[in-house]
């Protein structure tokens, strides 16, 4: 399993290009961010200022600030946001979409 840790401001934008498996994605009080995939070696992280680009070849578990603005494009499986109040939007997912607790939904 691979994990990342990265220090980010209170509302970062986090862009999860590209998720070969699933994603559960939870908000958390902590100006960082937390990435855990499945497999070794599946993480890309990418980071500018108040941005960070993620890609995984596996599914991943994920802390965000609570603030943070989410762009997902692809997940080839389910996802489960919980407790992220900033905006998110989401392009192509290959199952199911569960949200609980989340800010505007595109």
């Amino acid at each position: 399993m691979d994990r990342i840790i990265l220090e980010t401001s209170e509302a970062p934008v986090v862009k999860f290009d590209r998720i070969n498996g699933s994603l559960r994605l939870k908000g958390w009080d902590r100006p960082r961010l937390r990435v855990d995939s499945e497999r070794e070696d599946s993480l890309s992280v990418g980071q500018s200022e108040n941005s960070i680009t993620i890609s995984s070849k596996s599914g991943c578990i994920a802390r965000v600030p609570m603030e943070s603005k989410l762009h997902i494009g692809r997940v080839d499986s389910d996802i489960m946001l919980k407790s992220v109040e900033g905006e998110i939007e989401i392009g192509e997912v290959f199952g199911q979409l569960m949200t609980k607790s989340v800010g505007p939904l595109r």
